[in-house]
């Protein structure tokens, strides 16, 4: 997009200087006023045939940068690569929407059995508060179910944890940690603070990340 704004300012830079210098040379030779006019109609006209071109450029452009989904394993993939930034959240429907794909959508707030439910194993209790509450966090892509994953609101609902392997297995897969960390970032502008809080708080639940699932 930057690059597109660039040639279009270059461009325009060059035709704005082919008027000015067809000025100068009018007002040098005043006999050349008819060239000068006519030239002025052709670039104008070249700016008009030239413009349509640029948009039809841009436009090429956005659906190349938007990210194709296809499969289940697609959508898993954008989960656990991008970046807690790719994501808009929208808190009064809590609802996270891709923002290189607006069709991919995370909803926490969905009325569903379970949703809501009070949780009780022991690693919630080292947090100041320990009321939790289970997440199901559905992801959906054109409106479609995809998936539920299961996650803890946490500590007065400060922060979402991913739900441990069991009782005594306190591991979570990479896949679990790194959507937890799109779950927590829901304001762009404390999006760092947002990430050390989440890690900081699985260490307090003594949850680790298992390397291999």
């Amino acid at each position: 997009m930057k690059q597109m704004w660039k040639l279009r300012i270059t461009i325009y830079t060059i035709l704005t200087a082919i008027i000015i210098i067809g000025g100068i040379i009018t007002i040098i030779f005043p006999f050349a006023i008819f060239i000068a006019v006519l030239i002025d109609v052709i670039l104008f006209s070249l700016s008009m045939l030239i413009e349509p071109k640029l948009e039809e450029i841009e436009e090429k452009e956005k659906a190349k940068n938007k990210t194709e989904i296809s499969t289940i394993e697609d959508i898993e993939s954008i989960l656990e690569t991008s970046h807690p930034k790719d994501w808009m959240y929208d808190d009064a429907y809590g609802i996270y929407t891709y923002k290189n794909n607006i069709d991919l959508n995370i909803n926490i707030r969905d009325d569903v059995r379970g949703n809501g439910d009070e949780f009780n194993e022991d690693w919630v209790k080292n947090f100041s508060d320990p009321s939790a509450n289970k997440i199901i966090v559905r992801v959906f892509h054109r409106g479609s179910f995809v998936k539920d994953f299961f996650y803890v609101h946490v500590d007065g609902y400060r922060n979402i944890l991913p739900v441990t392997r069991s009782l005594i297995d306190l591991t979570i897969s990479k896949f679990k940690y790194k959507l937890g960390r799109i779950l927590n970032c829901i304001y762009t502008a404390n999006l760092e603070y947002n990430l050390k809080e989440y890690d900081i708080k699985l260490k307090m639940a003594c949850i680790q990340i298992r390397e291999i699932d």
